[in-house]
Parts: C-alpha cells; sequence; structure tokens
C-alpha cells in the first residue's frame, strides 16, 4: 500500500468514526428528551434571562425543587434547580403571538428569570405552588 492509499484509507476511518459519534450524540438527545418528558411533572417549557433569547427544555416539578433542562444539551443535570423556597411568581400573562402561550416572570431568590409554557403547563405549576408542604409559605399567587 502506498503513502496516499494509506493516508486516505486512515482518512476514511477517521470519517466513519466521527459519523458513528454524531449519530449516537443526535440519538442520546433525542432519548434523553423524550426521557425527560416521561418523567412524572414534566412540562415543556422554554426558559430565559430578561434580556437574552429563549431556550427550549422540560421543567420537571419535583416535591420541593423545579429543575429545568435544556432540550439541546447531552447533560444529564439540570441547568437550573429553583427551590421551593427562592421560588416567587411574579406575573403571568398570555403571549401576544399565541394566546395558548403563558409568559410568566419568576424570581429564583433574587435572580429574575422569564418562562414560557402552555397554558395547561401553567395550570400544573401553579398546582405545583398550591401543593406546598405545610409551614412552606406559598408565594406570587
Amino acid at each position: 500500500m502506498t503513502g496516499d492509499a494509506a493516508m486516505n484509507e486512515l482518512l476514511f476511518w477517521i470519517v466513519c468514526v466521527l459519523a458513528v459519534l454524531f449519530v449516537l450524540a443526535a440519538l442520546w438527545l433525542l432519548l434523553r428528551f423524550v426521557l425527560l418528558l416521561r418523567a412524572g411533572g414534566a412540562v415543556q417549557c422554554s426558559l430565559r434571562n430578561p434580556h437574552a433569547k429563549w431556550r427550549t427544555g422540560v421543567l420537571i416539578l419535583g416535591q420541593d425543587s423545579l429543575s429545568w433542562y435544556r432540550a439541546r444539551s447531552i447533560s444529564p443535570v439540570a441547568r437550573r434547580v429553583i427551590t421551593r423556597e427562592n421560588f416567587v411568581l411574579v406575573s403571568h400573562r398570555p403571549s401576544k403571538e399565541d394566546p395558548e402561550t403563558m409568559i410568566i416572570e419568576v424570581l429564583d431568590g433574587d435572580f429574575p428569570l422569564v418562562a414560557a409554557m402552555s397554558a395547561n403547563s401553567f395550570a400544573g405549576l401553579v398546582s405545583w405552588i398550591d401543593s406546598a408542604p405545610p409551614g412552606v409559605q406559598r408565594t406570587g399567587l
């Protein structure tokens, strides 16, 4: 085998390995998103800082906290976790572009966030707020 042929074969195998890694990463993203949505208390929710762009993700309503996972991330770890004690619902309104979508302004402690979710998902969030255990003050409603 000549030097050029060996280099071409090496390049071919490198491209094949990279293609397989790309496909595996894409499958992991899809599987992760589906598994997150199947978790109990999970809703689709976009999130942003007040002056940043929207990030699509999944919000899981846990017993003591809200966990938000970015849709386009391979990380199994929540991008933001808001404890029930730090969560404050500041305001909510229907979106101007889509009346079926609710825009919600919240505080994570002193840090402002804006969330977008369906009206049904917002109803679930309100139920989560209302279901605070005894002794935990409800905030924002």
